[in-house]
């Protein structure tokens, strides 16, 4: 995925470089949209997990969760 409204999750954490498999095997087809819009947008067309900025999730299996009480 290569946009400016989307950045992999796994890019975002620090970690020891030992675990990078497990890191990469947890995090690695995980987003970090703007908005819902384009995370459904990303999950639905790259087959990807997505988490917007205010915490909503949407899986690449179709849920959408989360969310602002």
């Amino acid at each position: 995925v290569d946009t400016t409204e989307a950045i992999p999750m796994i890019k975002n954490i620090k970690y020891n470089r030992m675990y990078h498999k497990a890191f990469l095997q947890v995090f690695g087809k995980t987003y970090i949209c703007r908005d819902l819009d384009v995370a459904t947008k990303i999950s639905a067309q790259y087959n990807l997990n997505c988490i917007t900025l205010e915490g909503d999730q949407v899986n690449k299996s179709g849920g959408i969760t989360g969310g602002f009480y």
